[in-house]
């Protein structure tokens, strides 16, 4: 990059910030102008696009905000900003399916976006309004609502939209007490609770917008989000088929029945509602990362699940944590080409602060501690911070016992229970009293059989979440929660970053540092963690 163009840059950059500026005050004429001089700069600049369509939108000029704002999209279209102002300039416009499409597309990008959620509420209650108009009434909005019950529906949304959950469900209670075929609020009563983790709750709500209008693909759909959040995976697609039924070419249902097909691991299927999902839109980088590791997960589809990264890499090159599982995979099938630049620049952006690898990609191919722990930490910083839910845990009064919690999903003919099995059986039960917290399958061999035997409380947790079980273990009063997962496949660090008991502990199954602050200790010998190394381990 030579001088000249560092200083464009550094131009465009000051006038764009100076328009923001102006933006922010409100002073919209002059936000204009600087992002129009940025563009005379560099035609390609995002930002300056998709605001100066949002200013546009200010404005009055919808037609304008949609064709800046699809130029935007153009550059970046995983923007999940942009697709949410784009929604909004087709619902200005009155065009209410393209406006849901684009809120379809901002939610896939950002799941938790709750104005996207709740404006795509609103463009579908309208057209609903439109199609009842000449049909007959099936969802309550063909009949004109009372003020009050219109007013009550609408300080919801509000309250959904600034993240008061709970007093949006009040409002939500208050409009179909009123207006009991209110589909909309009945919708978005359930995306108020899911927010609250009130997930059987939030299933009821939809089950009732079902009830008024058994062709809602909104609340199946919804529907299904929330079974899968409850790890209810089989319901979970039952419940995005019927959105499929009613409506094909429905690219998040296809998108997301393959997530929840891969929580069964059925690789397979999953795939194949990837390539539906592809088929509709073939620009979403998610869709083939996503189908990369369903092809990653069936033994010998490494080749394939490399051209799927390759794919989603050349959508979206900087997309987190994909950049290492894909050189991971080449590993796999002893594809070494270039493989010194490319560990080199590995380690570079992992130095450099990139989320390019989950840990246990970089614990493959990188020997550096150094490397090895800022990996973890950057992994848990973005996917599995502290949670402070739950509120504080403190240590509890011990009795004559101290209780242990191991936690795991090889409770099973697998090497972490043929190294401990034993172990459970020979704690000093005078001492210690032993449970299991089990989240894998249940493959009733002998191994299994053993185990259970094994411990004073065997306790199958497969159809909890993460918070649920940490919730079970605070119950139960576990003086010490061990982790014999780590980062490996199919674990829940999750459990541990909700706190599920005073002192957490990783042992054996990942013998490298988690680089969390929820992990207290880990337990290891001066062999594999000579006293030299401690210093690279966040325990």
């Amino acid at each position: 990059m030579n001088a000249n163009t560092n200083t464009l840059i550094a131009t465009a950059q000051a006038r764009f910030d100076e328009g923001l500026t102006y933006h922010r005050q409100g002073h919209l004429a002059q936000a204009q102008n600087m992002y129009r001089q940025v563009l005379s700069l560099q035609p390609e600049h995002f930002e300056a696009l998709h605001l100066l369509g949002v200013i546009a939108a200010q404005m009055g000029d919808h037609a304008r905000a949609l064709e800046l704002i699809a130029r935007a999209i153009e550059i970046n279209p995983e923007s999940a900003m942009a697709h949410y102002n784009l929604g909004n300039a087709f619902n200005e416009m009155g065009q209410y399916q393209a406006a849901v499409e684009s809120y379809d597309r901002a939610v896939l990008i950002k799941p938790d976006y709750v104005n996207a959620h709740v404006k795509r509420s609103g463009a579908l209650n309208r057209l609903n309004i439109e199609q009842t108009a000449v049909g007959h009434v099936r969802d309550g909005f063909g009949v004109k609502p009372s003020d009050a019950a219109e007013e009550h529906y609408r300080r919801g949304n509000d309250l959904l939209e600034s993240k008061q959950y709970q007093a949006a469900v009040d409002s939500y209670d208050k409009s179909i007490a009123l207006w009991p075929n209110a589909v909309a609020a009945l919708i978005n009563r359930g995306l108020a609770l899911n927010n609250l983790k009130l997930y059987e709750a939030a299933v009821a709500s939809y089950d009732k917008a079902i009830a008024v209008w058994p062709e809602s693909v909104e609340a199946y759909f919804n529907r299904g989000l929330t079974m899968a959040e409850l790890k209810l995976f089989q319901a979970a697609i039952g419940s995005f088929d019927n959105a499929l039924a009613f409506k094909p070419d429905f690219f998040d249902a296809h998108f997301q029945r393959g997530v929840a097909l891969s929580g069964l691991k059925d690789y397979a299927a999953a795939v194949a509602s990837y390539d539906k999902a592809i088929a509709i839109d073939a620009d979403h980088a998610g869709t083939w990362a996503f189908r990369g590791v369903a092809l990653r997960g069936q033994l010998g589809h490494y080749a394939e699940a490399i051209a799927s990264f390759d794919q989603a890499l050349a959508l979206k090159p900087d997309y987190d944590f994909l950049y290492g599982l894909r050189l991971h995979t080449q590993t796999q099938i002893c594809e070494w080409t270039d493989a010194q630049e490319k560990f080199a620049e590995f380690a570079s952006k992992i130095e450099q602060g990139e989320r390019v690898a989950p840990p246990f990609s970089v614990f493959a191919l990188i020997t550096s501690p150094t490397i090895q722990r800022k990996a973890a930490q950057l992994w848990v910083n973005h996917k599995l911070p502290a949670n402070f839910e739950l509120g504080n845990i403190q240590p509890r009064i011990c009795g004559a016992k101290i209780r242990l919690g191991y936690f795991s999903m090889d409770f099973r003919n697998h090497a972490v229970s043929i190294l401990t099995a034993e172990l459970f059986e020979t704690h000093n039960r005078d001492r210690f009293e032993v449970c299991a917290f089990s989240y894998g399958p249940d493959t009733k061999g002998e191994m299994r059989v053993r185990l259970e035997s094994a411990f004073d409380k065997f306790i199958d947790v497969r159809d909890k979440s993460d918070k649920e079980i940490a919730e079970l273990a605070r119950r139960m009063e576990i003086d010490i929660a061990i982790d014999l997962a780590g980062f490996t496949s199919d674990s829940h660090a999750g459990i541990f970053a909700y706190r599920a008991a005073p002192i957490q502990i990783n042992y054996l199954g990942y013998p490298g540092t988690m680089g969390a602050p929820y992990i207290d200790y880990l337990i290891a010998d001066k062999t594999l963690v000579p006293r030299q190394s401690q210093q690279y381990y966040a325990e």
